[in-house]
């Protein structure tokens, strides 16, 4: 199946470089928006491209595995005509990205993840956690509020979490949700992905969560990928393209410049 996507960037330099960017739990595409007016859209040629079941794929339902996410970027890459691209994951689609990488890594010239889910998914998740996310996720306004302030430090007001819900509940469909919960939850795929060669950027956030912080990243990302750079954005949570729209952008596009060609 081809997804859904939006084009950005340049339109008559031939020798642009591709750059597939996917997002996160909480939002289709336009949790870019913020940042758009900072990437560099003479150089490069950006397809923004929802999940099933998110945004421009929101009438595409789907089995919301890994391989099925894996197989529906490589199908609209093939669709775009892009033999190579960088690849941007955010969060869950971090965690997709890196199976991506692993599944058609000559594909991939480099791989950044944002505020990242790791390779062994998210262990420890308790009943009661997974109930609370569930509410969340299909029907409960309040949980899923309360899961933003958790994601940034709890330093906004309700008009920034009424937002992030309102707009999770408008681009996206219950069974996507649900679904796509599931696997960021229960994905295991450290021995398919580690010791990737592809180079890798993680950004995150010095306000993020505690399990998305520096010493979580450094305990995973950076043992696991040997090409593997860490750059943490002050005062961001886990939304940096939302939060510091310009110093994520900047830091995005500086990675992206070191590995042209």
């Amino acid at each position: 199946m081809i997804l859904g996507y939006e084009k950005k960037g340049a339109l008559r330099n031939p020798k642009a470089e591709k750059v597939i960017i996917l997002h996160d739990w909480f939002s289709d595409h336009s949790s870019y928006d913020p940042c758009l007016p900072y990437f560099d859209q003479d150089n490069y040629k950006y397809a923004f491209i929802d999940l099933r079941g998110y945004g421009l794929s929101k009438e595409h339902a789907g089995q919301y595995t890994l391989a099925e996410v894996a197989q529906d970027i490589i199908d609209t890459a093939d669709h775009l005509g892009w033999p190579q691209f960088h690849l941007v994951g955010h969060s869950m689609s971090a965690l997709m990205g890196q199976f991506i990488c692993a599944l058609a890594s000559q594909r991939i010239k480099s791989f950044i993840a944002v505020t990242p889910v790791g390779a062994t998914g998210t262990p420890g998740v308790t009943p009661e956690i997974l109930g609370f996310m569930t509410a969340a996720a299909t029907d409960n306004d309040e949980f899923a509020a309360q899961a933003v302030h958790m994601m940034t430090d709890n330093r906004y007001g309700k008009t920034w979490a009424d937002f992030k819900v309102r707009n999770w509940r408008q681009t996206s469909i219950v069974e996507a949700r649900v679904g796509y919960m599931h696997l960021f939850l229960n994905s295991d795929i450290l021995e398919e992905v580690k010791g990737l060669e592809v180079p890798m950027a993680v950004i995150f956030g010095n306000r993020d969560a505690e399990a998305y912080r520096r010493p979580i990243i450094e305990k995973t990302f950076a043992k696991w990928f040997p090409k593997c750079e860490l750059f943490e954005i002050d005062n961001a949570g886990h939304y940096p393209m939302q939060e510091t729209p310009v110093a994520f952008a900047t830091t995005l596009i500086a990675f992206l410049d070191k590995h042209l060609g």
